[in-house]
């Protein structure tokens, strides 16, 4: 939204602006995820951080006295004389520079590998039913540049604009943590009240989209069922197992994408359905035109 009104009209720059920035809201969420957990863990807080940038400094240094020994060789071959100095600052920068090109080759040649092996990549309307190329991340990252850049914020949501009424959703974001520190204080026998964290619950929706409704419904029954009854009725096993059977779910989801693309997406079997398990939004009227002239078959005609 700040750089679509700084720069209207500009999508690329939009894209750049908002990658940038949200590498850095995303690492830092990651980092402040790894402090959560370590608090679960009852790990101390500086034990955690010493333990996260530890973990970077010995990958750090493996590979720079790696890319150390090799130019030192190259300069026992050439039969220059390299001092240690010029090699560790020679090494550092080259190491900087090797990074950066590997992981842009890496990124940019599997892009374009998959652009021309996957027919109809992204493409919605010709992939197969069920296929996995449907790019829901790069989609939104799609719109959202048209929305922001291209159309701009104050046409969709400035003064007159269809939208503007959606400015009033700032008024209650700011309001709604008063309304819980208002309520902690008028019941202050309600100890759940002072549970309710509203920046965490609306921020958790920024995934939809691209994800679904049952992402959100299945980690809502999952979490009550856990996290209430287990923890009410079984407080042992809840403390001693929860969480381990939460990496175990995050991993067996890994481990089952895997396992589903060698397969059966492997040998071109995408569409294997099951009762809750079909991904679709249940809105077969959204892809309709709410305006114009054309109707296309199988939607209303809006008069």
């Amino acid at each position: 939204m700040v750089i679509g009104y700084i720069m209207p009209g500009k999508p690329l720059a939009n894209v750049v602006f908002k990658t940038y920035g949200y590498i850095s809201m995303s690492q830092a969420h990651t980092f402040l995820a790894d402090f959560k957990l370590g608090q679960y863990m009852k790990i101390p807080p500086k034990s955690m951080f010493i333990a996260q940038v530890k973990s970077i400094h010995l990958m750090v240094v493996f590979a720079f006295f790696f890319w150390y020994d090799m130019l030192i060789c190259c300069c026992r071959r050439l039969g220059n004389s390299c001092s240690s100095a010029a090699a560790a600052a020679l090494g550092t920068h080259v190491l900087q520079l090797l990074g950066t090109v590997v992981a842009s080759a890496v990124y940019f040649g599997t892009a374009w590998w998959l652009l021309g092996t996957v027919t109809a990549i992204c493409d919605t309307n010709n992939l197969p039913e069920g296929s996995p190329w449907t790019c829901p991340n790069d989609a939104v990252f799609y719109s959202a540049s048209i929305i922001w850049g291209v159309v701009g914020p104050l046409r969709m949501f400035g003064p007159k604009s269809i939208y503007s009424s959606l400015n009033y959703y700032f008024l209650v974001g700011l309001l709604l943590p008063f309304t819980v520190w208002v309520l902690s204080r008028v019941f202050p026998q309600k100890k759940w009240i002072t549970l309710i964290n509203f920046p965490v619950l609306l921020g958790s929706t920024s995934m939809m989209p691209p994800a679904h409704a049952v992402n959100y419904t299945s980690w809502f029954v999952v979490g009550i069922f856990f996290n209430y009854y287990v923890y009410n009725k079984y407080k042992i096993w809840w403390g001693r197992y929860v969480y381990v059977l939460s990496a175990g779910l995050d991993a067996g989801t890994a481990f089952m994408a895997v396992l589903a693309f060698l397969t059966l997406n492997n040998y071109d079997i995408y569409s294997v359905d099951w009762w809750g398990g079909v991904d679709d939004d249940y809105c077969p009227l959204a892809k309709c035109p709410t305006a114009g002239s054309y109707v296309p078959e199988g939607c209303p005609a809006i008069r």
